[in-house]
């Protein structure tokens, strides 16, 4: 029985290296997924476009934000509402205060990467990840901005663990496309974080004007995520806490805080998948092996 044990065991094994080895996971615009806010900013091109700092953002700050009746991720250029000579130029030549210069009408004076995306670690090791999705509407890429166009790209990054390096599938979504797919492969070492999503680049403008500078709009499924459900489980714990402590990059305290103790937005049943035939083999061993042990103890 212990030889029949260990054959059992080994094949599980060599199954299951064979399934992670040849593993593909599709993953789509879900709004119920931990989504997450990242902002590159950076000097315009005229000014030689060097990078200034990064740093987590709200997703709503990006501006990103989900929608229902149809449910949808509607992407646009970023907002600053701080007039400073930092974010604004005195393109009109009308400020009252030229060190304060933003307002209506008033050229950003940063180059602003808003990053829109979910991040699992090891969750995805070794597999090739496809991110797809439709594209409602994209007016968007038509609009030439003071320094260039808008766009908007897809992408899946798989980072090493200290986030110092990473490899890249992306892809612009241009004008007139109506859906996107793109693939990685994802490197199988442990603590690899893959993030998929949307960063969307152009110059920042005030918060009047954005209507006039086109948006993109993409479909989405799922039901809306409690902010603060870092385990993306439906409900605000101290779970989630504990998740946010491990990786202070999947939000803000502040989203806990405020929504702790949240139901679940909607119940939902899903079945329970049937162990596989290799399980049950090993379940059964198990147990005839334990019997077998019982009738020589009470012999």
């Amino acid at each position: 029985m212990k030889y029949t044990l260990k054959i059992l065991m080994i094949g599980c094994a060599v199954w299951a290296s064979s399934l992670q080895a040849n593993a593909q996971v599709t993953v789509d615009v879900d709004m119920g997924k931990n989504w997450l806010g990242y902002m590159n900013v950076s000097e315009l091109p005229e000014n030689g476009g060097a990078f200034v700092f990064g740093s987590p953002w709200g997703t709503d700050d990006l501006v990103a934000k989900f929608s229902t009746s149809p449910s949808k991720l509607t992407l646009t250029p970023n907002t600053i509402g701080d007039p400073n000579e930092f974010w604004y130029q005195n393109t009109t030549g009308t400020a009252p205060d030229p060190l304060n210069p933003g307002g209506p009408g008033q050229a950003g004076n940063k180059t602003m990467e808003a990053n829109m995306y979910v991040e699992e670690t090891d969750t995805y090791a070794g597999q090739t990840v496809t991110f797809e999705g439709s594209i409602i509407s994209n007016t968007l890429s038509s609009v030439l901005g003071t320094y260039g166009d808008y766009l908007t790209k897809v992408f899946i990054k798989d980072f090493a663990p200290d986030y110092s390096s990473f490899n890249v599938s992306e892809e612009i979504i241009d004008e007139g496309t109506t859906s996107f797919s793109i693939n990685l492969l994802t490197d199988s070492g442990l603590g690899r974080h893959v993030q998929y999503g949307f960063a969307t680049t152009g110059a920042n403008v005030w918060v009047t004007d954005v209507g006039n500078f086109g948006t993109v709009e993409i479909a989405a499924v799922g039901s809306v995520a409690i902010p603060g459900d870092f385990d993306g489980d439906g409900d605000v714990d101290g779970h989630d806490f504990l998740v946010w402590q491990r990786d202070l990059n999947v939000g803000t305290l502040s989203e806990w805080q405020d929504n702790y103790g949240a139901p679940p937005l909607a119940a939902s049943l899903s079945a329970v998948p049937e162990p596989s035939t290799c399980v049950i083999g090993l379940l059964l061993a198990l147990g005839a092996s334990s019997m077998g042990s019982r009738r020589r103890t009470c012999s």
